[in-house]
Parts: C-alpha cells; structure tokens; sequence
C-alpha cells in the first residue's frame, strides 16, 4: 500500500499538483471537519462513486487517524477498480488538526482530541 505523509500531501496541495483528496469517512464527521479542498466519498458508497472516475487520477484517501482503517479500506477498492496513482493518508484527520494545518468545519469530534 503507498502511505503519504501530512507533510507530502500539504506539499501536493501548496504546490497546486493535481490530486483528489477524498474523506472517507461518513458526512457528519465531514462536515464536522475536513482538509480544506477534499471530498467526501463515505467507504460505504466509494466503489460506486470511483467507478466513474477517471482511472488514471491520482488520489489520496484519508479518514480519522492511524487507528481508523477506512482509507486502508478504500485504497483496497480503488487499486481492484483499476487505479493506478493511490496513497491512503494514513494518520488522517487527528493529525492534520494536531499540526495545525488548514482544516474545514468546527472541527468538535471527540477523536480528534
């Protein structure tokens, strides 16, 4: 599995590469907080949504934190989709906030703490 770092993903957004950063985790953890410019995909819907996408994209999945397996999960579903150019952020959300880098939302979810 290809794991990024927060600092080689932060480094992808500054830098304007194109990338598509999606959460996987369900809407309300979303909403609730988010790296600013990712999209939601819940694990539960992302084999149908990815099956339109365009197969040689690059993306970059996240969840909550190290504990949490979702972006393990759907790394494993877009490479038996085809995808080629997949990493999964593997220390997600917690700690994205904890080093203080551009987040979305109120960012209140107890697994941040």
């Amino acid at each position: 599995m290809n794991i990024i770092s927060a600092k080689e993903l932060k480094d992808k957004i500054k830098h304007g590469i194109k990338v598509t950063v999606v959460n996987v985790l369900d809407e309300e953890y979303y909403k609730d907080c988010h790296i600013k410019g990712s999209i939601n995909v819940p694990l539960s819907q992302l084999k149908t949504i990815a099956n339109d996408w365009d197969k040689s994209r690059e993306i970059v999945l996240y969840c909550a934190s190290s504990t949490c397996k979702a972006s393990k999960t759907g790394f494993n579903v877009l490479i038996e989709l085809g995808f080629k150019k997949v990493a999964a952020y593997e220390e997600g959300m917690k700690e994205w906030k904890e080093k203080g880098y551009n987040c979305v939302g109120p960012c209140e979810k107890d697994y941040l703490n």
